[in-house]
């Protein structure tokens, strides 16, 4: 049986294959706004000791 961190890593990751939009809200609304193009998805990787999120949205497989 794996372990509930593996699954969770699962779960976030099929959550995040259906993702077709990516929108940012601040204090003044939608600052940014982005629509997917085919094929395109969705990946996210914590840099900086947890400090920074980065979000690639590409064809490209990072293998995170």
């Amino acid at each position: 049986m794996t372990d509930l961190h593996e699954m969770a890593l699962e779960l976030a990751d099929e959550k995040l294959k259906k993702v077709t939009r990516l929108t940012v809200v601040d204090e003044d609304g939608r600052s940014y706004e982005r629509w997917f193009k085919e094929g395109e998805r969705l990946q996210y990787q914590f840099q900086d000791d947890g400090q920074t999120l980065k979000i690639f949205v590409s064809k490209h497989n990072w293998e995170l």
